[in-house]
Formats: structure tokens, C-alpha cells, sequence
């Protein structure tokens, strides 16, 4: 006997979270007991009511649910991790919230629009494709995302690539493994090293590189010889300021 429509959504809405944020066709037919196919018509009609989301091939939100394109971004197109400023921002490294979330992948690159915002999808080699770990995001789904050294390393690879240099002065070093970044530099062109190498240089002033500026001495001021009867003592010869703080 079919499932009445009232059904089907007290089902959809009643899915654990976050599993259920995301489902095949295949996930669907066994939600609602019916075929693929007739999974594939039911999608559609749910999608005109806003309940279902078509986000990729054979792929549909959970619009009762919580879906998101961070959780997403793992399922879409495997293998891939989150990496870059995403990654950089979950680490405290940065502060800038990204528009386009990039995610590393050993497949063909490609830009996928979500409900949610772009995603990008960025080819690197085999053997650059390390440095990630699961980890559980703010809606409780897990994924891949990047180590925020690698993410650093990532980002200026692949902003270079395209001519898109990353804003390193941004970029909080003390939140990062020094020792890491240039086990991970090492397996990219001499050029990342280099850029990372002068973006990291310490200085006193902290994050920036720039110094403060040092502060003026201030002179006595001395009585001019109107100012007083008879002759004007010998102006006093102002002290010496200490150095400045750093």
C-alpha cells in the first residue's frame, strides 16, 4: 500500500541529523517503499513544494533537515577536503569569512552553485593530496578538512596558480605550526616556501611586519632673557629620552 503524502514528510522530517540532511535516490525509494524510478518523480514533486532539494546527480537536501554546503561539499564530488580560508578561519589563523568555499580534490576542477553559496573545486596532484583529517562541524555532520597548515600551503599554491596571490599579511602565524608549514611547503614548487618563509618572519610589533614608529623626544622649553631682570641663566641642557618600548 502506498504511503500517503502526509506520511512521506512525518518520514523525511523524523530522519536523524545529520544523515539525514542528504539523500540518494536509492536512500529515498527505501525511505518511501517504493522504486527508483518512482523515487525520481516523487523528488521532483517534493522539490516543488520545498521540501526536497536536487544539489548534484542522483543527490537531493533534506530541506526539513539541516543540510549545508560543508557537509555537502564532502559528498558531492569525492575525494575531497575543505581546506584554504575555511580552514584557516576554523582555526583561529584568519578572521575573514570566505564567500567561496574552496575544496581540494584529485579530480577534474570544476564550480558547483548550492543553495547555500559556491563551491570550488580545485585539482591538485596525488601526491599533494595529504594533510586532512574528519572533522565534526557546527551542525554535528563530519567531514575532510584541511590541517591549517596545509590549508596555508594550499592557499598560496593555488592562488598563485591563478594568479590570485592570498592575503598573507591577514594571516595569524602564531596559531600555526612553524616546523609543519615547511614539512608541507616542501612538496610544492620552491616559490611556496619562499613567499611563506617572508610572510612568517617574526617581528616585536607581533602579526605585522610593520614597526611603530618611535616616539619624539619632547625639549624643555628655556626662559628667554626677556623673561626675567638682569641676566638670564645659562639654559639647562634637556635630559636624554630613554628607548623606546618595543
Amino acid at each position: 500500500m502506498a504511503l500517503r503524502v502526509d506520511e512521506k514528510i512525518r518520514r523525511l522530517a523524523a530522519l536523524p541529523r545529520p544523515e539525514g540532511n542528504f539523500l540518494s535516490l536509492t536512500s529515498l525509494a527505501r525511505l518511501f517503499e517504493i522504486s527508483v524510478p518512482s523515487a525520481r518523480v516523487v523528488a521532483k514533486r517534493y522539490e516543488r513544494k520545498a521540501v526536497l532539494r536536487r544539489v548534484g546527480p542522483e543527490l537531493w537536501a533534506n530541506l526539513l533537515g539541516d543540510p549545508s554546503r560543508e557537509q555537502l561539499a564532502g559528498l558531492l564530488h569525492p575525494p575531497g577536503y575543505l581546506s584554504c580560508e575555511f580552514a584557516l578561519l576554523r582555526s583561529g589563523a584568519i578572521t575573514q569569512i570566505p564567500r567561496e568555499l574552496i575544496v581540494v580534490t584529485t579530480g577534474r576542477p570544476r564550480r558547483v552553485s548550492t543553495p547555500w553559496g559556491p563551491l570550488r573545486y580545485q585539482h591538485v596532484a596525488p601526491e599533494r593530496f595529504f594533510g586532512f583529517d574528519v572533522q565534526r562541524l557546527e551542525t554535528g555532520a563530519q567531514t575532510w578538512v584541511a590541517e591549517p597548515e596545509k590549508a596555508l600551503v594550499d592557499w598560496v599554491y593555488l592562488g598563485g596558480r591563478a594568479g590570485e596571490g592570498p592575503a598573507l599579511d591577514e594571516v595569524d602565524f602564531r596559531r600555526l605550526d612553524r616546523k609543519k608549514l615547511r614539512r608541507y611547503a616542501a612538496a610544492f614548487p620552491p616559490q611556496v616556501a619562499r613567499l611563506l618563509k617572508g610572510a612568517a618572519t617574526p617581528s616585536p610589533s607581533g602579526p605585522s611586519s610593520a614597526r611603530a614608529p618611535r616616539p619624539r623626544a619632547r625639549r624643555r622649553r628655556t626662559r628667554s632673557s626677556s623673561a626675567a631682570a638682569g641676566s638670564a641663566p645659562p639654559p639647562r641642557t634637556p635630559r636624554r629620552p630613554g628607548s623606546p618600548s618595543r
